[in-house]
């Protein structure tokens, strides 16, 4: 029913310009795309609805009756969309969001109070998990995931570059033992602990015991206050990214926590600069 509506809506567009061009601009998608849609709607109803000639488009009889007797309907439709769009309770209400426990810690925690004060009818559910939840199973709105994106179901945006470096204890020696997340690509030898939570290595290094890649944004605070450090080894980058659901609706409200946290990790990187 979705698809009927939604085509019928890039009917009336067309209909009104007379025009495919046009209209793939004020619905901001390409003539090609208006072209299929069309076609499919004249598929399903089997009947051409309009004609289209060097100079414009027109209707042809069976087009002018289908835009005559959904008019109204179409209008009433896109005024209730439009109203409920504008809503303020699309502002309020719940925010689901999965990600590991050092990015909820680095990334999404230090923002929490600012987005109450600017937006206090927002709630946020942070499930947290170390491995990678399937966000198409479950009530989650998006997720923070580090990694290349590999399902095209889903869509990723960008919100930073961070840089893993293998970090000590300052008193550990030239051969401390090896604390891993589980990267055995970077364990030369067995490692004395593996742990899916990066801040328990963290707090290890800072106990005075171990060495462990981690990621610099996690270890900042630790470094400057010389409670760990850096070691000569090559370090790497790693990308961060915002996935969500290619085919499902995204309230203004998930697209406001979405936009601060990409927003604040492009002020942290000119910060950094």
């Amino acid at each position: 029913m979705n698809e009927t509506l939604n085509s019928l809506h890039i009917f009336h567009c067309v209909a009104k310009a007379k025009s495919f061009r046009a209209a793939a601009e004020q619905l901001k998608t390409s003539p090609a795309t208006v072209s299929r849609r069309i076609a499919e709607l004249e598929s399903s109803l089997q009947a051409q609805l309009l004609v289209r000639t060097t100079r414009e488009v027109y209707l042809t009889d069976v087009g002018e009756q289908l835009f005559d007797d959904t008019k109204a309907s179409m209008q009433a439709l896109f005024l209730a969309t439009k109203k409920a769009a504008n809503s303020h309770d699309e502002m309020a209400g719940l925010v689901r969001i999965t990600a590991t426990y050092t990015i909820a810690e680095t990334v999404i925690l230090p923002l929490i109070p600012q987005m109450h004060v600017e937006q206090p009818d927002i709630r946020l559910e942070l499930m947290l998990d170390e491995s990678v939840l399937d966000i198409r199973d479950k009530s989650i709105d998006f997720a923070v995931r580090v990694g290349k994106l590999t399902d095209p179901t889903l869509i990723a945006r960008k919100i930073g570059t961070d840089r893993v470096s293998y970090f000590c204890a300052p008193s550990a020696g030239s051969n401390p033992p090896i604390l891993s997340y589980g990267l055995p690509e970077f364990e030369p030898v067995p490692p004395k602990l593996v742990v899916k939570d990066m801040r328990m290595l963290l707090d290890l290094l800072k106990q005075g015991f171990g060495a462990a890649w981690l990621p610099e944004m996690l270890v900042a605070q630790a470094k400057n206050s010389g409670l760990v450090r850096d070691t000569n080894k090559p370090s790497f980058n790693f990308d961060g990214y915002i996935v969500y659901h290619a085919n499902r609706y995204i309230s203004r409200r998930t697209r406001y926590v979405m936009d601060n946290i990409i927003n604040s990790q492009k002020r942290l990187a000119q910060d950094n600069k």
